[in-house]
Protein backbone atom coordinates (compact mmCIF):
# COMPACT_ATOMS: atom_id res chain seq x y z
CA UNK A 1 0.00 0.00 0.00
CA UNK A 2 2.86 2.83 0.78
CA UNK A 3 4.31 1.75 -2.40
CA UNK A 4 1.75 2.51 -4.06
CA UNK A 5 1.37 5.77 -2.37
CA UNK A 6 4.87 6.61 -3.83
CA UNK A 7 3.44 5.70 -7.72
CA UNK A 8 -0.05 7.34 -6.97
CA UNK A 9 2.11 10.54 -5.87
CA UNK A 10 4.54 10.68 -8.34
CA UNK A 11 1.93 10.75 -11.02
CA UNK A 12 0.54 13.47 -9.34
CA UNK A 13 3.84 15.02 -9.13
CA UNK A 14 2.89 15.67 -5.50
CA UNK A 15 6.39 15.95 -4.44
CA UNK A 16 5.65 15.98 -0.81
CA UNK A 17 2.98 13.09 -0.93
CA UNK A 18 5.68 11.26 -2.36
CA UNK A 19 8.05 11.78 -0.01
CA UNK A 20 6.55 11.38 2.89
CA UNK A 21 4.55 7.79 0.96
CA UNK A 22 8.53 6.89 0.74
CA UNK A 23 9.36 7.43 4.46
CA UNK A 24 6.51 5.44 5.42
CA UNK A 25 7.48 2.68 2.96
CA UNK A 26 11.26 2.44 4.11
CA UNK A 27 9.32 2.51 8.23
CA UNK A 28 7.50 -0.23 7.02
CA UNK A 29 10.11 -2.45 5.77
CA UNK A 30 12.58 -1.72 8.73
CA UNK A 31 9.79 -2.79 11.18
CA UNK A 32 8.92 -5.49 9.32
CA UNK A 33 13.00 -6.58 9.06
CA UNK A 34 13.18 -6.26 12.88
CA UNK A 35 10.24 -8.37 13.34
CA UNK A 36 11.37 -11.01 11.32
CA UNK A 37 15.27 -11.48 11.65
CA UNK A 38 15.13 -9.67 15.36
CA UNK A 39 12.16 -11.00 17.29
CA UNK A 40 11.69 -14.22 14.39
CA UNK A 41 8.48 -13.07 14.01
CA UNK A 42 7.18 -13.89 17.64
CA UNK A 43 6.23 -10.77 20.27
CA UNK A 44 5.32 -13.09 22.72
CA UNK A 45 8.64 -14.80 23.04
CA UNK A 46 10.66 -11.56 22.43
CA UNK A 47 9.29 -9.85 25.41
CA UNK A 48 9.19 -13.70 27.85
CA UNK A 49 13.08 -13.49 26.90
CA UNK A 50 13.42 -9.86 27.90
CA UNK A 51 11.71 -10.42 31.32
CA UNK A 52 13.12 -13.68 31.93
CA UNK A 53 16.31 -11.83 31.56
CA UNK A 54 15.29 -9.24 33.78
CA UNK A 55 15.59 -6.62 31.62
CA UNK A 56 11.22 -5.59 31.90
CA UNK A 57 9.10 -6.72 34.85
CA UNK A 58 5.13 -8.38 33.57
CA UNK A 59 3.31 -6.04 35.21
CA UNK A 60 -0.69 -8.30 36.13
CA UNK A 61 -3.53 -6.37 34.54
CA UNK A 62 -7.23 -6.73 33.74
CA UNK A 63 -8.10 -9.28 30.86
CA UNK A 64 -9.49 -6.31 28.84
CA UNK A 65 -7.87 -3.26 30.85
CA UNK A 66 -11.62 -2.71 32.28
CA UNK A 67 -11.99 0.53 34.77
CA UNK A 68 -12.37 -1.60 38.25
CA UNK A 69 -14.17 0.92 40.12
CA UNK A 70 -17.20 0.72 37.36
CA UNK A 71 -17.80 -3.06 37.91
CA UNK A 72 -18.82 -5.80 40.59
CA UNK A 73 -16.13 -7.16 42.99
CA UNK A 74 -17.33 -10.53 41.11
CA UNK A 75 -16.45 -9.29 37.23
CA UNK A 76 -13.11 -7.44 38.54
CA UNK A 77 -12.00 -10.76 40.24
CA UNK A 78 -12.79 -12.63 37.05
CA UNK A 79 -11.00 -10.00 34.81
CA UNK A 80 -7.92 -10.36 36.83
CA UNK A 81 -8.23 -13.84 37.14
CA UNK A 82 -8.60 -14.07 33.18
CA UNK A 83 -5.74 -11.23 33.04
CA UNK A 84 -2.74 -13.73 35.19
CA UNK A 85 -4.08 -16.53 33.40
CA UNK A 86 -3.20 -15.68 30.27
CA UNK A 87 -0.05 -13.78 31.18
CA UNK A 88 1.53 -16.76 32.82
CA UNK A 89 0.15 -19.19 29.68
CA UNK A 90 2.19 -16.98 27.16
CA UNK A 91 4.94 -15.53 29.13
CA UNK A 92 5.91 -17.80 31.75
CA UNK A 93 5.82 -15.04 34.22
CA UNK A 94 3.53 -14.53 37.96
CA UNK A 95 3.43 -11.20 38.00
CA UNK A 96 3.45 -9.62 41.53
CA UNK A 97 2.80 -6.34 40.75
CA UNK A 98 -0.80 -4.61 39.07
CA UNK A 99 -0.73 -1.67 36.68
CA UNK A 100 -3.50 0.38 37.85
CA UNK A 101 -2.07 4.08 36.95
CA UNK A 102 -5.13 5.09 34.52
CA UNK A 103 -8.15 4.41 36.81
CA UNK A 104 -9.00 5.11 40.65
CA UNK A 105 -7.84 2.65 43.18
CA UNK A 106 -11.03 1.08 45.30
CA UNK A 107 -10.79 -1.06 48.67
CA UNK A 108 -12.61 -3.48 46.99
CA UNK A 109 -9.88 -3.90 44.17
CA UNK A 110 -7.03 -3.64 46.81
CA UNK A 111 -8.91 -6.72 48.90
CA UNK A 112 -8.58 -8.70 45.77
CA UNK A 113 -4.99 -8.55 45.30
CA UNK A 114 -3.11 -10.37 48.00
CA UNK A 115 -4.79 -14.20 47.43
CA UNK A 116 -4.01 -13.41 43.72
CA UNK A 117 -0.40 -13.03 45.04
CA UNK A 118 -0.11 -9.39 44.07
CA UNK A 119 1.90 -7.58 46.77
CA UNK A 120 2.59 -4.13 45.37
CA UNK A 121 0.54 -1.49 42.60
CA UNK A 122 1.80 1.07 40.21
CA UNK A 123 -0.70 4.29 41.19
CA UNK A 124 -2.13 6.92 39.82
CA UNK A 125 -0.16 10.54 41.12
CA UNK A 126 -1.28 11.26 44.49
CA UNK A 127 -2.04 14.70 44.78
CA UNK A 128 -2.62 15.47 48.05
CA UNK A 129 1.60 13.89 48.36
CA UNK A 130 3.25 14.46 45.31
CA UNK A 131 6.70 13.72 46.57
CA UNK A 132 5.74 9.95 48.46
CA UNK A 133 6.24 8.39 45.74
CA UNK A 134 6.37 4.89 47.77
CA UNK A 135 3.93 4.66 50.26
CA UNK A 136 1.26 1.48 51.84
CA UNK A 137 -1.99 1.35 50.21
CA UNK A 138 -4.20 -0.77 52.77
CA UNK A 139 -3.95 -0.72 56.66
CA UNK A 140 -2.80 -4.55 56.64
CA UNK A 141 0.30 -3.33 54.63
CA UNK A 142 -0.10 -6.32 52.13
CA UNK A 143 -0.34 -3.87 49.16
CA UNK A 144 2.55 -1.14 48.61
CA UNK A 145 2.17 1.61 45.93
CA UNK A 146 4.59 3.51 43.70
CA UNK A 147 2.74 6.68 42.61
CA UNK A 148 3.74 8.14 39.11
CA UNK A 149 4.69 11.76 39.90
CA UNK A 150 2.58 14.29 38.80
CA UNK A 151 5.35 16.77 37.58
CA UNK A 152 7.29 14.64 35.28
CA UNK A 153 3.31 12.88 33.95
CA UNK A 154 2.66 16.11 32.54
CA UNK A 155 5.34 16.16 30.33
CA UNK A 156 4.28 13.06 28.61
CA UNK A 157 0.20 13.02 29.05
CA UNK A 158 -0.79 16.57 28.36
CA UNK A 159 -1.56 17.45 24.86
CA UNK A 160 -1.84 21.22 25.90
CA UNK A 161 1.06 21.02 28.49
CA UNK A 162 3.16 18.39 27.22
CA UNK A 163 5.31 17.11 24.49
CA UNK A 164 3.09 15.32 22.43
CA UNK A 165 0.89 18.22 22.01
CA UNK A 166 3.76 20.02 19.77
CA UNK A 167 2.69 21.72 16.20
CA UNK A 168 5.32 19.42 14.50
CA UNK A 169 3.68 15.93 15.36
CA UNK A 170 1.79 14.29 13.79
CA UNK A 171 -1.87 14.62 14.25
CA UNK A 172 -3.26 11.72 16.71
CA UNK A 173 -5.00 8.77 14.82
CA UNK A 174 -8.66 8.03 16.10
CA UNK A 175 -9.06 4.73 14.53
CA UNK A 176 -10.37 3.96 11.86
CA UNK A 177 -9.26 7.53 10.80
CA UNK A 178 -6.78 9.72 9.97
CA UNK A 179 -3.82 8.89 7.28
CA UNK A 180 -0.46 10.50 8.50
CA UNK A 181 -0.36 13.47 6.42
CA UNK A 182 -0.96 16.56 8.44
CA UNK A 183 0.40 17.78 11.48
CA UNK A 184 -1.15 18.67 15.01
CA UNK A 185 -1.39 22.31 13.95
CA UNK A 186 -3.18 20.78 10.48
CA UNK A 187 -0.07 21.90 8.17
CA UNK A 188 1.69 19.50 5.93
CA UNK A 189 3.92 16.35 8.17
CA UNK A 190 7.23 16.24 7.72
CA UNK A 191 9.10 13.39 9.73
CA UNK A 192 12.57 15.14 10.13
CA UNK A 193 11.76 18.20 11.41
CA UNK A 194 9.09 15.84 13.86
CA UNK A 195 11.80 13.34 14.67
CA UNK A 196 14.65 15.88 15.49
CA UNK A 197 11.94 17.58 18.21
CA UNK A 198 11.22 14.09 19.55
CA UNK A 199 15.17 13.80 20.48
CA UNK A 200 15.48 17.09 21.83
CA UNK A 201 12.26 16.69 24.00
CA UNK A 202 13.48 13.04 25.12
CA UNK A 203 17.38 15.13 25.98
CA UNK A 204 15.06 17.75 27.79
CA UNK A 205 12.66 15.14 29.67
CA UNK A 206 16.12 13.40 31.06
CA UNK A 207 17.73 16.36 32.21
CA UNK A 208 14.38 17.05 34.29
CA UNK A 209 14.84 14.08 35.85
CA UNK A 210 18.23 14.60 36.73
CA UNK A 211 17.55 17.54 37.98
CA UNK A 212 14.98 16.62 40.02
CA UNK A 213 16.93 13.89 41.53
CA UNK A 214 19.51 15.71 42.53
CA UNK A 215 17.21 18.30 44.09
CA UNK A 216 15.54 15.64 46.06
CA UNK A 217 17.18 11.82 46.31
CA UNK A 218 14.56 9.85 46.25
CA UNK A 219 12.47 7.39 43.36
CA UNK A 220 11.18 8.97 40.29
CA UNK A 221 8.06 6.82 38.85
CA UNK A 222 7.01 8.12 35.45
CA UNK A 223 3.93 5.86 34.65
CA UNK A 224 1.99 5.96 30.87
CA UNK A 225 0.38 3.10 28.87
CA UNK A 226 2.01 1.95 25.93
CA UNK A 227 -1.08 3.40 23.96
CA UNK A 228 0.99 6.91 24.50
CA UNK A 229 3.98 5.89 22.66
CA UNK A 230 1.30 4.69 19.56
CA UNK A 231 -1.64 5.99 18.45
CA UNK A 232 -1.81 8.65 20.16
CA UNK A 233 2.00 10.00 19.46
CA UNK A 234 3.70 8.84 16.39
CA UNK A 235 7.09 10.07 17.60
CA UNK A 236 6.49 8.55 21.04
CA UNK A 237 8.04 5.40 20.39
CA UNK A 238 11.46 7.35 19.29
CA UNK A 239 10.78 9.84 22.17
CA UNK A 240 10.68 6.71 24.79
CA UNK A 241 14.05 4.98 23.10
CA UNK A 242 16.06 8.23 23.32
CA UNK A 243 15.04 8.98 26.84
CA UNK A 244 16.17 4.96 27.61
CA UNK A 245 19.24 5.60 26.15
CA UNK A 246 20.00 9.56 27.70
CA UNK A 247 19.77 7.70 31.02
CA UNK A 248 21.55 4.81 30.82
CA UNK A 249 24.13 6.90 30.07
CA UNK A 250 23.82 9.09 33.24
CA UNK A 251 26.49 8.77 35.83
CA UNK A 252 23.61 9.85 38.59
CA UNK A 253 20.68 7.93 37.41
CA UNK A 254 20.03 4.31 37.44
CA UNK A 255 16.74 2.23 35.78
CA UNK A 256 14.92 0.24 38.49
CA UNK A 257 12.03 -2.36 37.78
CA UNK A 258 9.23 -1.81 40.05
CA UNK A 259 10.11 -4.37 42.53
CA UNK A 260 13.54 -3.74 42.95
CA UNK A 261 12.84 -0.58 43.44
CA UNK A 262 10.59 -1.47 46.09
CA UNK A 263 13.18 -3.79 47.81
CA UNK A 264 16.05 -0.36 47.63
CA UNK A 265 12.88 2.04 48.73
CA UNK A 266 10.52 0.71 51.03
CA UNK A 267 7.21 2.07 51.27
CA UNK A 268 6.51 5.13 53.68
CA UNK A 269 3.20 5.73 55.19
CA UNK A 270 -0.11 5.35 53.69
CA UNK A 271 -1.84 6.57 51.06
CA UNK A 272 -5.75 6.84 52.13
CA UNK A 273 -8.10 4.83 49.64
CA UNK A 274 -11.54 6.40 49.76
CA UNK A 275 -14.54 4.20 47.96
CA UNK A 276 -15.96 5.06 44.91
CA UNK A 277 -19.47 5.72 43.82
CA UNK A 278 -20.15 4.49 40.65
CA UNK A 279 -23.17 3.41 38.62
CA UNK A 280 -22.34 0.31 36.61
CA UNK A 281 -23.49 0.03 33.29
CA UNK A 282 -26.96 -1.43 33.18
CA UNK A 283 -26.27 -3.72 29.96
CA UNK A 284 -23.16 -4.99 30.71
CA UNK A 285 -24.15 -5.72 34.60
CA UNK A 286 -26.84 -7.76 32.85
CA UNK A 287 -25.13 -9.52 30.53
CA UNK A 288 -22.86 -10.73 33.82
CA UNK A 289 -25.51 -12.19 35.29
CA UNK A 290 -26.30 -13.83 32.12
CA UNK A 291 -23.17 -15.51 32.11
CA UNK A 292 -23.82 -16.34 35.99
CA UNK A 293 -26.67 -17.98 35.39
CA UNK A 294 -25.52 -19.60 32.43
CA UNK A 295 -22.46 -21.13 34.87
CA UNK A 296 -25.41 -22.18 37.51
CA UNK A 297 -27.20 -23.88 34.75
CA UNK A 298 -24.23 -25.94 33.38
CA UNK A 299 -21.65 -26.06 35.63
CA UNK A 300 -20.31 -29.55 33.96
CA UNK A 301 -21.01 -29.28 30.44
CA UNK A 302 -18.44 -30.24 27.76
CA UNK A 303 -18.05 -30.71 24.14
CA UNK A 304 -20.24 -28.58 21.79
CA UNK A 305 -21.65 -26.49 24.45
CA UNK A 306 -18.64 -25.87 26.26
CA UNK A 307 -17.02 -24.29 23.45
CA UNK A 308 -19.83 -22.09 22.99
CA UNK A 309 -19.58 -21.35 26.63
CA UNK A 310 -16.24 -20.64 26.90
CA UNK A 311 -16.68 -18.30 23.25
CA UNK A 312 -19.35 -16.63 24.99
CA UNK A 313 -17.20 -15.65 27.86
CA UNK A 314 -14.51 -14.46 25.65
CA UNK A 315 -17.20 -11.81 23.93
CA UNK A 316 -18.35 -10.93 27.49
CA UNK A 317 -14.54 -9.72 28.65
CA UNK A 318 -14.41 -7.88 25.26
CA UNK A 319 -17.44 -5.86 25.64
CA UNK A 320 -16.28 -5.37 29.16
CA UNK A 321 -13.39 -3.72 28.23
CA UNK A 322 -12.23 -0.30 29.78
CA UNK A 323 -10.88 1.15 26.15
CA UNK A 324 -14.40 1.14 24.27
CA UNK A 325 -15.17 4.47 27.01
CA UNK A 326 -11.82 6.00 26.79
CA UNK A 327 -12.41 6.65 23.23
CA UNK A 328 -13.96 10.26 22.49
CA UNK A 329 -15.03 12.14 19.33
CA UNK A 330 -16.27 10.24 16.15
CA UNK A 331 -13.88 7.20 17.40
CA UNK A 332 -16.67 6.86 19.90
CA UNK A 333 -18.99 5.87 17.93
CA UNK A 334 -17.24 3.43 16.47
CA UNK A 335 -16.35 1.76 19.93
CA UNK A 336 -19.80 2.42 20.92
CA UNK A 337 -20.67 0.29 18.03
CA UNK A 338 -17.87 -2.40 18.66
CA UNK A 339 -19.17 -3.28 21.73
CA UNK A 340 -22.40 -3.37 20.93
CA UNK A 341 -21.37 -5.66 18.39
CA UNK A 342 -19.42 -8.03 21.14
CA UNK A 343 -22.79 -7.65 23.28
CA UNK A 344 -24.87 -9.24 20.33
CA UNK A 345 -22.55 -12.33 19.37
CA UNK A 346 -22.62 -12.89 23.18
CA UNK A 347 -26.33 -13.12 22.64
CA UNK A 348 -26.48 -15.27 20.13
CA UNK A 349 -23.52 -17.30 21.73
CA UNK A 350 -26.09 -18.10 24.77
CA UNK A 351 -28.64 -19.39 22.08
CA UNK A 352 -26.58 -21.56 20.42
CA UNK A 353 -25.37 -23.05 23.98
CA UNK A 354 -29.07 -23.82 24.07
CA UNK A 355 -28.00 -27.28 22.21
CA UNK A 356 -25.65 -29.91 23.75
CA UNK A 357 -24.75 -30.86 19.87
CA UNK A 358 -24.14 -28.04 17.27
CA UNK A 359 -25.78 -29.32 14.07
CA UNK A 360 -23.70 -27.80 10.67
CA UNK A 361 -25.46 -24.70 10.00
CA UNK A 362 -25.14 -23.42 14.03
CA UNK A 363 -20.85 -25.20 13.92
CA UNK A 364 -20.16 -23.55 11.04
CA UNK A 365 -21.48 -19.82 12.34
CA UNK A 366 -19.63 -20.89 15.72
CA UNK A 367 -16.33 -21.73 14.27
CA UNK A 368 -16.32 -18.13 12.18
CA UNK A 369 -17.87 -16.26 15.41
CA UNK A 370 -14.91 -18.59 17.37
CA UNK A 371 -12.23 -16.61 14.11
CA UNK A 372 -13.19 -13.39 14.78
CA UNK A 373 -12.78 -13.04 18.12
CA UNK A 374 -10.16 -15.70 19.67
CA UNK A 375 -7.98 -14.52 22.91
CA UNK A 376 -7.67 -15.96 26.07
CA UNK A 377 -7.25 -19.83 24.48
CA UNK A 378 -7.09 -20.81 27.91
CA UNK A 379 -10.58 -19.36 29.03
CA UNK A 380 -12.85 -21.25 30.74
CA UNK A 381 -16.61 -19.86 31.32
CA UNK A 382 -16.92 -21.35 34.82
CA UNK A 383 -14.30 -18.49 35.89
CA UNK A 384 -17.73 -16.62 35.96
CA UNK A 385 -19.74 -18.33 38.37
CA UNK A 386 -20.92 -16.63 41.43
CA UNK A 387 -20.02 -19.06 44.48
CA UNK A 388 -19.43 -17.25 47.78
CA UNK A 389 -18.62 -14.41 45.51
CA UNK A 390 -15.74 -16.07 44.55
Amino acid sequence: LADQRVRASQERRDEHGAYLAQFYAQLHRRNLHIFERQWGRNLVTATRSLAEAGVIEILAQTATHIVPHLHSRVTVRTQLETGLINIMRNLGQRPTVLWAADDPLTPELLELLPPLGIEGVVAPPDLDQPLNTACWLDQAHQVWGLSADPRLLNHIASTSLGYPGDPLYRAGATAPLGDGTLTRAGAPYDPFHAYARARLHARHFAAVVEEMSSSRPAPLIVASPLELFGSGWFEGGLWLRTVIEELHRSTALRLALPSRLIERHPPTGQRPIDPVTHSPDPVLAAAFRQMQAVVEQYPRTYGDREQVLNQAARELLLAQSGDWDRWQGRAAAYAQAQRAAHLARFARLLELAQDEVLLPVAAREFAELQERDNPFPALNYRLFGAADER
